[in-house]
């Protein structure tokens, strides 16, 4: 594996961690239901295919060895990671956004003057 496709590879996964940034404000404040992003991602998941398949091509025979490689390799990993555990926070964001009036939590969120109250009466 190269070190271009490595670099390009980390700012692909950089513009879709700014792309899925702005998802998860729009659908935090604004409560949308995300039908504004889907273009976006189809150009993203585009992009994605091309780099991964120019990566598939590439020889794995060769070990990593500790050096620019390997740790642009784990760069890129970690950045992953936090894209999976954004992608997985803005689809309960969908899911929360999608669903009726109905389905809305029950009871307003306690304030914490009110937790602290209930403990120290039981006390």
């Amino acid at each position: 594996m190269t070190a271009e496709l490595l670099d390009q590879y980390s700012s692909l996964c950089d513009e879709v961690d700014g792309f899925m940034r702005d998802e998860n404000t729009d659908l935090r404040c604004h409560g949308s239901d995300g039908s504004g992003w889907v273009d976006r991602k189809k150009s993203i998941i585009g992009h994605i295919d091309t780099l991964l398949q120019q990566m598939r091509q590439e020889s794995f025979s060769e070990p990593l060895h500790p050096g620019p490689i390997r740790e642009l390799r784990d760069q890129v990993m970690k950045k992953l990671l936090k894209l999976l555990l954004l992608s997985r926070e803005n689809e309960h964001l969908l899911l929360k956004n999608s669903l009726p009036g109905r389905f809305a939590p029950a009871y307003p969120p306690a304030h914490s003057n009110a937790i602290r109250g209930a403990y120290q009466n039981a006390a």
